[in-house]
C-alpha cells in the first residue's frame, strides 16, 4: 500500500513542478515539516513500540515547554543515582518517529548510572505542535537538558542527530547552546541539506522546484542550510562524539553520512552491516558499543 501512494505522490509532484515549481515547493516544505501526515510504520518501528511498552509505563513524565508548547519527555531514573546527581543522557528520535523508538537504549544507560530522558520532537508522538524543523526541534534538546540541570550525554538517531549537534554547538538560528561531555550520532547524515534534497529527489520535484525547496527551508529556518553541515556543527563542539552508521542504510546512505565526512581527535566510529536505518535502534552491539562509550564519561 505505502508503494503505490508514494508513486502517486510521485507522479503528482512531476505534473506540480512542471506547471509551478513555486507551488510543488511550498507543498513539499508543508510535508517534510508535518510529520504527522505520515501514519504507516514499518515492521521494525512497530517492533520498537512493542518493546518499549514496559519501559514506558516506568517513564516519568518530564513538564517541558517551548515556543511550540508542550513537550511530551519520558524520564527515568537510576536505582542508585550518585551523590553528586545522576549524570544525564537526552535520547532524540529521528523524522516522523517518537522518544519511544529510542527505548532499547534507556536501560543500559540506567544501569551505568545515568538519568534518561527521550524527547517526542514537536509535531511528535505526544507532543505539542503542528510542525517540526531543526531549530525547534533543537530548541527542545535545550530546554529538556535546561529542566534536568545538566545534560552529559546526548544521542541522536538521523534528523535526530542535526538536532542534537545543533542544540550543542548553538549559533544560527539559535541564541542558546548546551555543553554536553559526549555525543552519540546515529545514521545521522553529513547535512540537513542532504536531507532536503534526498527528499526532494524521493518526491520527484524539478531542478527548479528542488532549489526553491532549499530556498523555503532558509526562509523558515532564517539561516543558511548550507552551514548546518556535521563537520561544521562538530568543529564547534569540543566533546568526543561517536558516530555510528549502518553501510547497508537505504534511507541515508552511508556515503552521504557524517561517518563518512567528519574527521577529528574527538572522533570515535562504528560501522555495521545489515541493520539499514532504523534496525541500529535494535541492534545488540550497536546499543552494547554505546553504553561502553556512556561509561566513559
Amino acid at each position: 500500500m505505502q508503494v503505490y501512494v508514494l508513486h502517486f505522490v510521485q507522479m503528482l509532484f512531476a505534473v506540480i513542478s512542471r506547471i509551478s515549481p513555486a507551488l510543488a515547493a511550498k507543498v513539499a516544505w508543508f510535508l517534510i515539516s508535518h510529520p504527522g501526515y505520515f501514519k504507516f510504520r514499518t515492521s521494525v518501528e512497530n517492533e520498537l513500540l512493542e518493546l518499549a511498552g514496559p519501559l514506558a509505563a516506568r517513564a516519568d513524565a518530564l513538564n517541558v515547554v517551548t515556543s511550540q508548547g508542550s513537550m511530551r519527555v519520558y524520564h527515568w531514573m537510576p536505582g542508585e543515582p550518585s551523590p553528586d546527581g545522576a549524570p544525564v543522557a537526552v535520547l532524540v528520535h529521528g523524522w516522523g518517529a517518537q522518544g519511544l523508538y529510542m527505548a532499547q537504549f534507556v536501560e543500559p544507560l540506567l544501569n551505568a548510572g545515568y538519568q534518561v530522558a527521550a524527547v517526542d520532537l514537536p509535531g511528535h508522538g505526544g507532543s505539542d505542535g503542528a510542525s517540526t524543523d531543526a531549530a525547534n526541534s533543537a530548541e527542545l534538546v535545550i530546554a529538556t537538558a535546561r529542566a534536568l540541570g545538566r545534560v552529559d550525554l546526548l544521542l541522536g538517531h538521523s534528523f535526530g542527530a542535526i538536532a542534537v549537534m545543533l542544540a550543542a554547538a548553538g549559533g544560527p538560528p539559535l541564541h542558546d547552546a548546551v555543553t554536553p561531555k559526549q555525543m552519540v550520532l546515529l545514521s545521522a547524515p553529513c547535512s540537513l541539506e542532504t536531507i532536503i534534497r534526498r527528499i526532494s529527489r524521493l518526491l520527484n520535484l524539478s531542478e527548479e522546484a528542488e532549489t526553491q525547496l532549499i530556498n523555503q527551508a532558509e526562509d523558515n529556518l532564517t539561516s543558511s542550510i548550507s552551514a548546518l553541515n556535521a563537520q561544521n556543527l562538530l568543529n564547534r563542539i569540543s566533546c568526543p562524539a561517536f558516530l555510528i552508521h549502518d553501510e547497508n542504510d537505504a534511507e541515508i546512505p552511508i556515503s552521504t553520512g557524517a561517518i563518512a565526512s567528519v574527521i577529528g581527535e574527538n572522533i570515535q566510529t562504528l560501522t555495521t552491516r545489515d541493520l539499514g536505518h532504523r534496525r541500529v535502534l535494535l541492534a545488540p552491539e550497536v546499543i552494547n558499543a554505546v553504553a561502553v562509550f556512556a561509561r566513559k564519561g
